[in-house]
């Protein structure tokens, strides 16, 4: 189902790991569990060193699907790029760009194991993206946005990412078809946002988080005899950041999919999704089990 880079698990629940990230400050919550917004000055740069180099396509083996031969394995050599690992904290372009390894400036980061997330904060409300294995980020802000947004990349826990620098132009020149294989990639990205803007259209609230969880399961998940399981903690706000609701709101919801037999948290902190839930995304016209649904918010 997943990529075979899969992010590094970790036990502790995404959104713990963030707010640990900011060092807790100013994470005041207010009575409908909504957090107050953290300058990103306020949160700490995560601390970073040399993961050694890594060969992009022996990561993302379909940029070079147009290059055959000895020209497929010159291609390969020529992507040889610096790898870094960092702790939680901020992610910030200037760091890498200080790497003394870089050649020219960095344009991106693959994300080769664990976890990013970008927070984007507009009129009081957060809204959160995850980014995995073998995805391609770009941590800069938007300077530029005339809504005043504030927003950052943050390790919640530790990950290693490896640097675009002008190896990948100089490669690009050479072997043009890396340049479409490399759009391409980015646009299933973006298709993914598209998802997810739907999934936050969703009027049930149950029906977002079952939405979601697929989503997931697709992108990070594994598939078993029992349904789809999710080794991806995650606190109810950091959920509900995700799919545009509220804390309270999630908490609900995902009672209510508990007691239908849809979605499980287990003991290791992973989620397990039934196969029925499948059916109730993608239009099974069954009886809905529980009449009286959440209302989303």
């Amino acid at each position: 189902m997943a990529s075979p880079h899969r992010h590094r698990s970790t036990n502790k629940p995404l959104g713990e790991t963030v707010a640990t990230a900011r060092n807790s400050i100013g994470s005041a919550h207010d009575e409908v569990g909504e957090r107050t917004p953290v300058p990103a000055s306020d949160t700490p740069a995560a601390n970073h060193h040399s993961a050694g180099t890594i060969y992009l396509l022996d990561y993302l083996p379909d940029l070079a699907a147009d290059i055959d031969g000895e020209a497929a394995e010159a291609a390969r050599r020529a992507l040889r790029l610096p790898a870094i690992s960092l702790s939680s904290g901020r992610c910030e372009m200037h760091a890498c760009e200080a790497d003394p390894r870089v050649i020219g400036t960095p344009f991106g980061l693959v994300i080769i194991d664990g976890l990013l997330a970008r927070e984007t904060t507009l009129a009081g409300r957060t809204s959160m993206s995850l980014y995995g294995p073998v995805e391609v980020i770009d941590p800069r802000p938007d300077l530029d946005s005339p809504l005043r947004m504030s927003g950052m990349v943050i390790c919640p826990d530790q990950a290693t990412v490896a640097i675009l620098d002008d190896r990948v132009l100089a490669s690009m020149r050479r072997w043009p078809h890396i340049i479409a294989r490399l759009f391409t990639l980015t646009m299933r990205q973006l298709e993914l946002s598209d998802v997810r803007s739907a999934i936050g259209k969703l009027e049930r609230v149950e029906d977002r988080l079952l939405a979601f969880f697929w989503m997931l399961a697709e992108r990070f998940g594994r598939r078993g005899p029992d349904g789809a399981s999710v080794n991806l903690p995650l606190t109810h706000e950091a959920i509900g950041q995700l799919i545009g609701a509220r804390r309270s709101t999630v908490s609900l919801g995902l009672r209510a999919l508990y007691e239908q037999g849809m979605l499980t948290r287990l003991e290791d902190g992973s989620w397990l999704l039934a196969p029925k839930s499948l059916e109730r995304i993608t239009g099974d016209d069954s009886p809905d089990p529980d009449p009286q649904p959440v209302a989303a918010v």
